[in-house]
């Protein structure tokens, strides 16, 4: 509706366009970036989240703490540059370790696991979607 609206105002539609319902189209390459963006952040936050959970608990694996950090951070820099593999790994790394985050306090309620699975959902829909934006702009040139 508001496309609609600002195409008979004259106002260009890039500038003006927002994703204001839950699921919204993706019609741009901007679209699909932005939905990506909290998903990247949420999974390098995991991999400290990992790493602060390893110190104070597991002390003697230290390592491991470390590069759990290393791996999610570079997965999480993955899906911000909008790969595909980056997002169905860190899927599997969620279904993998996903024992072991149910075992830690924080996640005991869910709530940030349930916005964890959220924000990969929307990264999956913008992923996907910007890969095949991006097909389609370099079909058409």
């Amino acid at each position: 509706m508001n496309n609609k609206l600002a195409k008979e105002n004259g106002k260009d539609d890039n500038k003006t366009k927002k994703i204001t319902d839950f699921f919204g189209k993706i019609e741009t390459l901007e679209d699909a970036h932005r939905i990506s963006i909290p998903a990247a952040v949420v999974t390098a936050l995991v991999g400290f989240y990992s790493l602060i959970y390893t110190i104070l608990y597991f002390n003697e694996l230290m390592f491991l703490g470390a590069l759990d950090l290393i791996l999610w951070s570079i997965l999480g820099f993955g899906i911000f540059k909008n790969s595909r593999v980056a997002l169905l790994n860190t899927f599997i790394m969620y279904v993998l370790g996903g024992a072991f985050f149910r075992m830690t306090p924080l996640w005991h309620n869910n709530i940030f696991a349930t916005i964890y699975v959220l924000t990969l959902v929307f990264a999956l829909r913008g992923t996907f979607a910007y890969n095949k934006l991006l097909k389609k702009n370099e079909g058409a040139k």
